[in-house]
């Protein structure tokens, strides 16, 4: 047989395919975001978070709804009023992170979250990895908080909360002045 006879035309179902797995380009316009920003988004977080209390706090002593002896406000119904505080700082958050991939503070400093690779973070991956494992469960261990935090120095500046969900902060790309022309 010949050579031109032996070759196929339907391809090998079994060879490594030849497109490449991540856009070249698509990582070359994740920067990753400063960890002064990082850090001033958290507290942007935590004052809205103290912030979006004050009302209820108020009302709640406008009221005087009495403490119980020994049990002070922490009790069921003073734990409610709290939930309840939260609760519209919280939707507020969680619209912002379907939407934007943002928390209120990352909107406000032009970083957002995505995966390590440079592709959209899902909602589910910032809520359940992120935030209830990485922040919440891992921060009832002792001193977790501040390792997570100091993690921010280590070359990739992602935090324990980070590389749970394998996600990256990077900088929002600015949209350029022909880009918004052509829209």
């Amino acid at each position: 047989m010949s050579e031109s006879q032996t070759t196929n035309a339907t391809p090998d179902p079994y060879a490594v395919p030849s497109a490449p797995i991540l856009e070249r380009g698509r990582l070359e316009a994740v920067r990753p975001a400063s960890r002064f920003k990082r850090l001033v988004a958290y507290v942007l977080n935590a004052v809205g978070a103290f912030v979006s209390m004050i009302p209820f706090a108020m009302a709640y002593e406008y009221f005087d709804i009495p403490y119980l002896p020994g049990n002070g406000p922490l009790r069921p119904e003073g734990m409610g009023w709290i939930f309840l505080a939260i609760a519209p700082w919280a939707l507020v958050n969680v619209y912002l992170i379907h939407t934007r991939s943002q928390s209120v503070g990352k909107c406000i400093l032009d970083i957002q979250v995505v995966r390590k690779g440079g592709g959209p973070a899902t909602t589910s991956r910032q809520l359940l990895l992120r935030f209830f494992v990485g922040q919440g469960l891992l921060g009832v261990i002792p001193f977790i908080r501040i390792i997570d935090a100091l993690c921010i120095f280590q070359a990739s500046r992602q935090t324990l909360h980070d590389g749970i969900a394998d996600t990256i902060v990077v900088r929002v790309p600015q949209r350029r002045e022909w880009d918004q022309r052509s829209q």
